[in-house]
């Protein structure tokens, strides 16, 4: 169908062209339309890159978990077979002081990467990768982006990865000097603009017209087609890098910087690429652009010249298809200027290049030279900032000599063993899987030990492995095994009661009561004689070697058990045995708990022969604590090296510095006392000896065996391609390997890290943010689980009511647009908050309806209307039409709706299914719960905007187009006493049930009970107060403090909290009496005059704006009811998980993302847990962090105390009346929820918001002043149906005063004030 519309569109065109004025003309239009109908075919075929799609019944879709393609194309990927294959990941930022880093890792065949690292810091600093001006590092992994020191780890495809580097710069900040310094930066790179995918991306009539011009003949034109489409794969995304720099031993830095990130899979010829030129950049509003053009086959006339243009709102990405020149035309020029015409919109860029340039030379003998320049620039007059990058061909060879990677280290891909024991030369033995870590690491040390390096020669002690297999057999042979095994997991894992340390115990002790099989003896006594002919006088090791020990993921060093010295084969046997039994000893046991791992994870054994060292320690490539791999450590203890590793003895410490180009000197000793060794005893075992004070004055290894032992660890991590943990020894003048591992400290998350993980960019430093109404829905900090899926879903819904994501060329959920994380806590974005409304220069009454809205009032912030204009108004007609229909959808189905809402409601939950399985459970959370949780949130979203029109048409009958505060009295007044909403209805309600208990019992008796004592009370000896207590329960036992928040408790999870609040109220009649609704018209309440017409239509208005707020406060109860269902999900499906060991207790669960909870029950993944334990230690403080109302440039923790002295001396506060009235009581200010217990009959509540899970304290209170809040906030709406004078938007009460202040709340004025007595 496709091939023959795109024939008759080429005729069509051909027929209409104009007339070519030559042959060579003619070929070219021809050309130019085939390849646009190449490309077009091929783009409607393959479709977009990712399958992104605005489905709220698909996570993966939606963007609320990584898609598969999308893990795929982000993370490293298999090179193909062409020589000049490449897989790489580049990422470059700039900022306004001056600050730049652009760093790239190039994969390439061979364990070869090309590494380019350039740093520059605010004072002039400058810091540049040690191999350049050349870029080839040798000896990678061949896995990962890891090379030379750089790292780039994929921590969400497409939403985040981790930059970190730690080594050595070579700083050229002066010219007379060229000195190495230790550098260590941590960064986690976020987007901020949707991405491009190519070819995916490309515009069909943008690209084939270029190639059409430069192919002569249709084979090259096919050819240059498929190259385009089959070749390479790129994804760019414009984002902003946030971390932590130190220098040396300097203080840390803060960099924030704004860029590109370049992630490219396919084919790259230095060889075949002539010139190239590239400048990327973002202006002071946050607008991206990316120019860039190639030359190849060494003619200027064959070339890709291609660039966009990217709204920092992320709706709109412009294709340039007008270029005023060429870029390789001017880009030697230090100043020009270039006019693009992209989509539209028509473009003025002026640049101007900075002084501070630098070089890098590709390709393995520096065929091609590119030139990074640093430049300033305007675009459509907006300053910006940015990177220049001019390529070409380069002349002469490679100054230094070729290089080549060591052959790697890596574990063969076996798939079962048969065999109970293997020797370390037999390649079955470096499978992991079946010889443990430690097993696998000595066989695998065996196959390089002899080398044709002399300096680097080093010896493997021989022995043998007893497999996992002979474990496994053993258990088979022993069922009492496995019988205490499982009755120990039942102990570990939380299912049955009992002694963990005594359960422990029993399994040891019933393991250590078999004996080994006469097959394993028999294959044991084989092997050894087969490796050592006569070992009858040898002493062994027999060490443990769990499966999963000794990984990147997990060290597990020190767990289990190892016996020195072991003589004679029945000792073998019985050490084989107690190795088996330690894996079960209750320091392991605790060790897989705490990190989700199996209790019988499989277990081997070392038998190997023991070194009588004269001296031994340990060596780590990368420095243990700073992780520095400038810095290598060596510890060092006479005798054998258990007392190193053991902690016996102190060791002497020898630090070696490492040069960038590997070599090696004395940085620093410290000679440790010493007092002891370990060594060989005569009869089995070992034994410790003193040492005396002569010999332990002495360094135990020299400066020349200290750099030998250095230059083999390196030979170790060039072989593996990681930074290694070493176990050594040394006999006279030869060196022993006994162990090699993977260091797994260096890539933990720093508290920085953890505390920034998931922030959402920071699109420009003019950015502004607020917690108005978001800060009241979510108070405090959201848990990880919490913000990867509930506030993830409200985030996606009001990113698609602003039109951001719903108006661009496909949807694209990778950027965080209006409601934005930062440190944890929600904020919404001002500047997209304005695409709420149409976009005007000046704001309209939508506009200004939607402040008031959030902020409870209209703000004086022309600046940021300006600038959202000017992001924004470009959306096209039906953008707005959209928002308009969208709003009335929700004007015309809003009753419909409310009857929905309240048969959901009155729904009753579903009984648990008894034989659920953990993926079962979480399948049902992940296309059930979340899917209802999500078109919840998509209707209530919609009554929102619906009830804010109703508001909105009120407040203009109201007003004469001014908004001020007689206009915000009235409309309180007007909207006082809604019927019937779901938030004003709890403090009736108890109200109720606390009157109903009063007449039914002995409230004095009742008060002096327990909470627990008295709820029990009630339900067994009353009737009509447990029918009262009961149905509030069934109406609002899904709501509570933090609602929102899948972590925190609700009414009816701990109904005990409400009888405490009950005891109180029960003090005095007054609390639970409830005032008659008079019937005045409030209409005649009005400051404002009006006409008997104009009260007519005000009147049906103000019903229909009460029903709004009501159809509002509906909808989020069920909003909270579906998130309630999901909490409960998630509560049970924590404890399955503690049950079978994936968590070592349940709160941790809500400290994963939706995601990683799934990679925990597939993988066990102990490092994912780990920093789970992180962010849940580091909650509380992220919980408590206070902001002010509206944040200017990043959000930034209030500072109490400076905030304190600017308030000290005030006495008044001035707010936003949202209910009239006047008081006089006593101050109860309350900073946390914690404290509400404190409130007392009559008290004036201050606090900095406040949800539904202070409605229960209103009856008690007097008046409410809250620091943020709006005219439809929690606290005003309850404050209205309760009748208490409150202000909303007091900036700093809660400083200003303090609990027993005597204060007077003139709730008509918007006013309070301290009241000296």
């Amino acid at each position: 169908m496709w091939p023959l519309i795109a024939a008759a569109v080429i005729v069509v065109i051909v027929i209409f062209q104009r007339q070519p004025s030559s042959f060579q003309d003619m070929l070219s239009q021809l050309n130019h339309l085939v390849a646009f109908c190449y490309l077009w075919i091929w783009k409607r075929k393959t479709g977009p890159m990712f399958g992104f799609e605005f489905n709220l019944k698909n996570l993966r879709k939606l963007g609320l978990k990584p898609l598969p393609e999308a893990e795929l194309r982000e993370n490293p990927r298999k090179l193909n077979s062409n020589l000049n294959a490449t897989d790489s990941v580049g990422f470059s930022g700039t900022n306004q002081s001056g600050e730049v880093l652009v760093a790239s890792i190039n994969r390439l065949h061979d364990r070869c990467s090309e590494v380019v690292v350039y740093l520059k810091l605010a004072n002039g600093e400058e810091y540049r990768h040690p191999v350049q001006p050349g870029c080839r590092v040798y000896n990678t992994d061949g896995k990962t982006f890891s090379a030379g020191g750089l790292k780039f780890e994929v921590l969400e495809p497409l939403k985040r990865w981790k930059i970190t580097y730690n080594g050595q710069l070579r700083s050229t900040s002066n010219a007379e000097t060229d000195n190495m310094v230790n550098v260590r930066f941590s960064f986690i790179w976020k987007p901020m603009s949707n991405y491009l995918g190519f070819p995916h991306d490309f515009q069909p009539s943008i690209l084939s017209k270029q190639i059409g011009k430069q192919q002569n003949s249709f084979k090259d034109l096919f050819s240059t087609l498929n190259s385009i489409v089959e070749t390479n794969e790129c994804i760019e995304q414009f984002g902003e890098i946030h971390g932590n720099v130190t220098v040396e031993q300097n203080e840390e830095k803060q960099l924030l910087l704004r860029g590109l990130k370049h992630r490219k899979h396919g084919i790259v010829d230095w060889n075949s690429i002539s010139k190239d030129i590239s400048i990327k950049g973002i202006t002071e509003i946050g607008t991206q652009f990316h120019l860039f053009q190639t030359f190849t086959n060494n003619s200027e006339s064959s070339s890709i010249l291609y660039g966009y243009v990217c709204a920092p709102c992320n709706t709109i990405i412009r294709h340039v298809h007008k270029w005023s020149s060429n870029l390789i035309e001017i880009a030697n020029e230090n100043n020009f200027t270039l006019t693009l015409n992209a989509g539209d919109r028509v473009y003025e860029l002026k640049v101007e290049f900075e002084n501070n340039a630098f070089e890098v030379f590709h390709g393995q003998n520096w065929d091609f030279q590119n030139t990074v320049y640093l430049c300033r620039f305007t675009l459509n007059g907006k300053c910006g900032y940015g990177i220049m990058e001019i390529g070409s061909k380069r002349l002469g060879q490679n100054p230094l000599p070729e290089q080549k990677s060591l052959p790697q280290v890596t574990e063969p891909a076996i798939k079962r063993c048969d065999k109970l024991v293997v020797p370390f030369k037999d390649i079955l033995c470096q499978s992991s899987k079946f010889v443990g870590g430690k097993g696998s690491s000595l066989a695998m040390m065996t196959s390089i030990a002899y080398t044709s390096w002399k300096q680097r020669q080093f010896r493997v002690p021989q022995g043998v492995c007893i497999t996992s297999t002979a474990f496994d057999r053993h258990l088979e042979d022993n069922p009492a095994i496995k019988q205490q095994i499982k009755a120990l997991e039942n102990v570990t894992w939380k299912r049955t009661e009992g002694s963990l340390v005594e359960e422990c115990e029993r399994t040891i002790n019933v393991i250590c009561k078999t004996k080994l099989s006469q097959a394993l003896k028999t294959q044991l006594r084989t092997n050894l004689e087969e490796t050592f002919n006569v070992y009858d006088n040898i002493k062994f090791a027999v060490r443990s070697s769990a499966i999963g020990e000794d990984s990147e993921e997990l060290s597990a060093a020190g767990q289990n058990e190892t016996f020195l010295g072991v003589s004679g084969m029945d000792e073998i046997y019985l050490a084989t045995v107690k190795c088996w039994a330690s894996q079960f000893s209750h320091r392991s046991i605790e060790y897989k708990r705490q990190n989700g791992q199996l209790l019988n994870g499989g277990m081997a054994v070392v038998v190997q022969q023991m070194v009588p060292a004269d001296v031994a320690g340990v060596l780590f490539t990368n420095h243990p604590v700073t992780g520095s791999r400038a810095s290598m450590l060596i510890s060092a203890n006479y005798g054998l090296g258990e007392s190193v590793v053991s902690g016996a003895s102190d060791p002497d410490t020898i630090i070696l510095k490492r040069n960038w180009d590997d070599t090696l000197s004395i940085a620093e000793k410290q000679i440790g006392k010493k007092n002891l060794k370990i060594i060989m005893s005569d009869k089995n075992g070992v034994t410790e000896q003193s040492v005396s004070p002569e010999e332990a004055s002495h360094c135990t290894v020299s400066d020349t065996m200290a750099i030998r032992l250095g230059q083999i660890a390196i030979y170790l991590e060039e072989s593996w391609g990681t930074a290694r943990d070493i176990e050594w020894a040394l006999q006279g003048n030869e060196i022993f390997l006994l162990q090699s591992r993977p260091v797994t400290t260096d890539a933990k998350f720093s508290e920085f890290d953890i505390i920034h993980e998931f922030d959402s960019a920071h699109f420009t430093d003019k950015e502004e943010y607020t917690i108005a109404n978001f800060g009241e829905v979510f108070p405090g900090a959201v848990t990880t689980l919490t913000g990867s899926v509930i506030t993830k879903l409200i985030g996606v819904t009001v990113d698609h009511l602003m039109l951001a994501k719903e108006f661009r060329h496909r949807y694209d959920p990778t950027t965080d647009v209006g409601l934005m994380l930062f440190s944890s806590k929600f904020f919404l974005n001002r500047i997209q908050e304005k695409f709420f409304s149409p976009l005007k220069r000046k704001k309209n009454e939508m506009s200004k309806a939607v402040e008031m809205g959030i902020y409870g009032r209209v703000l004086d912030d022309d600046h940021i209307q300006e600038i959202a204009f000017e992001r924004g108004d470009n959306l096209p007609f039906r953008a707005t039409l959209k928002s308009f229909m969208a709003t009335v959808k929700g004007l015309i189905l809003g009753k419909k709706w409310s009857e929905g809402f309240k048969q959901y409601l009155a729904i009753p939950e579903s009984e648990e299914k008894p034989a659920q399985t953990i993926k079962e459970l979480y399948e049902q959370i992940d296309t059930i719960s979340l899917a209802a949780y999500a078109a919840a949130t998509d209707k209530h979203a919609t009554t929102t905007m619906a009830s804010m029109l109703w508001n909105l048409l009120t407040m203009k009958m109201l007003s004469h187009n001014e908004m001020s505060k007689s206009l915000y009295a009235d409309f309180a007044i007007l909207t006082t006493n809604a019927t019937d909403t779901e938030s004003g209805s709890v403090p009736r309600n108890l109200k109720e049930l606390a009157a109903c208990i009063a007449k039914e019992v002995d409230t004095t008796k009742l008060r002096e009970m327990s909470e627990e004592a008295a709820l029990k009370w009630i339900r067994e000896n009353t009737v009509h107060s447990k029918t009262f207590l009961e149905q509030f329960l069934k109406r609002h036992d899904h709501r509570g403090y933090k609602e929102f928040e899948l972590y925190s408790y609700t009414w009816g999870s701990q109904p005990e909290k409400l009888i405490k609040l009950i005891q109180n109220m029960l003090q005095s009649p007054s609390c639970y009496a409830i005032k008659e609704q008079t019937d005045d018209d409030p209409l005649k309440k009005l400051q404002a005059s009006m006409s008997p017409l104009k009260k007519r239509i005000l009147s049906w208005l103000v019903v229909k704006a009460k029903m709004g707020v009501q159809q509002r406060e509906l909808g989020k109860s069920c909003l909270i009811k579906a998130v309630h269902i999901a909490r409960k999900e998630y509560r049970k499906l924590a404890r399955l998980m503690v049950s079978e060991g994936m968590l070592p207790e349940e709160d941790l669960l809500f400290f994963l993302t939706h995601a990683e909870i799934e990679q925990v029950i597939e993988t066990r993944s102990a490092k994912l847990l780990q920093r789970a334990k992180q962010r849940q230690k580091l909650y509380p403080m992220l919980d408590s962090f206070k902001y002010n109302e509206i944040s200017v440039g990043f959000p930034i923790p209030m500072d109490k105390a400076n905030e304190k002295l600017k308030v000290d001396r005030m006495s008044q506060i001035t707010g936003f009346p949202v209910c009239q009235g006047v008081v006089q009581g006593t101050a109860r200010v309350i900073h946390r929820f914690d404290d509400v217990h404190t409130i007392q009959s009559g008290d004036i509540l201050i606090t900095h918001s406040t949800d539904i899970g202070w409605s229960p304290y209103f009856p008690l209170l007097s008046g409410v002043v809250t620091e943020i809040g709006g005219l439809v906030s929690h606290g005003a709406v309850v404050a209205r149906e309760c009748g208490l004078p409150c202000i909303v938007g007091a900036l700093h009460a809660t400083l200003v005063f303090k609990s027993g202040d005597t204060v007077l709340l003139n709730a008509t004025k918007g006013i309070i004030s301290k009241i000296e007595t």
